[in-house]
């Protein structure tokens, strides 16, 4: 009887090892995990392809506002979520801008080809001005791949702290920012910002 006793508690402090075991890997096995993927997106933050030129916003930016499209359709980035969110702010008048939109357009043609749907590119006018005089001006610049927004109040600026147009920001499929741009020198369809972005998109 004493010899089965000793046997029994043997087996319940074997099993009760095993499981403590048990529970230490996965604890492992689940730090292991998060900090590779903070790692990989620390890696994908910080390869923004404009990061070190002079117009490079390293500082968050919490962009909250609802939007709408030509058709009045409410947009935000809770909504997008689960796309890469490209929004670009310019005015009409903006020397440097038309550069910018044309890059823009450039690289929705390239998403369209590569078939990367998760992608969305805003492209918002900063002023009061009606959506007629904003589809005017994209067609003077032969813009034929970026949809049309209502134009957004100058007062955007300030709230955001943005110094100037042209200025983009790019947020990840979580809503979360991964860097800006302000100038007029940022070509969006070069190839490392096109690659940049598939890679994001993919995560």
């Amino acid at each position: 009887m004493r010899f089965s006793s000793n046997h029994s508690q043997i087996n319940k402090s074997n099993h009760i090892y095993m499981v403590f075991l048990m529970l230490v890997l996965v604890f492992i096995f689940s730090c292991s995990k998060e900090n590779t993927e903070t790692t990989n997106m620390e890696q994908i933050e910080t390869s923004f392809p404009f990061k070190n030129r002079m117009g490079f916003l390293e500082e968050k930016i919490n962009f909250s506002e609802t939007i709408y499209d030509e058709n009045n359709v409410a947009i935000n980035l809770e909504n997008l979520k689960g796309n890469v969110v490209l929004i670009a702010f310019s005015t009409s008048w903006c020397p440097n801008c038309p550069s910018v939109l044309a890059s823009l357009d450039r690289l929705s043609e390239i998403l369209k080809n590569r078939k990367i749907e998760n992608v969305k590119i805003i492209a918002l006018n900063v002023g009061s001005e009606h959506i007629d005089a904003v589809k005017k001006h994209f067609e003077d610049l032969k813009i034929k791949n970026l949809k049309i927004f209502n134009s957004i109040s100058p007062s955007i600026m300030e709230k955001l702290n943005i110094q100037g147009v042209p200025t983009c920001l790019l947020f990840g499929i979580n809503g979360e920012y991964m860097g800006g741009y302000v100038g007029g020198d940022a070509n969006f369809s070069s190839d490392d910002f096109v690659n940049y972005i598939e890679k994001i998109s993919a995560n």
